[in-house]
């Protein structure tokens, strides 16, 4: 399926948004705190964040987000990140 935005992203399951992200998106930025770390992808004209949890790096969930109001806690980590907004 060619996924256009996030509608047609989040209309796929769960298993292919997983690997679209990793195939299609432009990993931005790692976080870690409190027992889980999370990875950020620009996918186009949206963002997807996937949770891990530490220390094993088992994958917790993922989540679609166009809000640049959800990128705050990277902020720090991208200097430039108010650019991609």
């Amino acid at each position: 399926m060619m996924v256009r935005g996030i509608y047609d992203f989040l209309f796929l399951p769960q298993s292919m948004q997983y690997t679209h992200t990793w195939e299609h998106g432009i990993f931005l930025v790692s976080r870690v705190g409190d027992g889980v770390a999370f990875n950020l992808y620009s996918c186009g004209n949206f963002f997807v964040e996937i949770k891990y949890a530490q220390p094993d790096n088992r994958i917790e969930g993922i989540r679609a987000f166009k809000n640049s109001s959800q990128l705050e806690p990277y902020l720090e980590s991208i200097p430039d990140l108010r650019r991609l907004l």
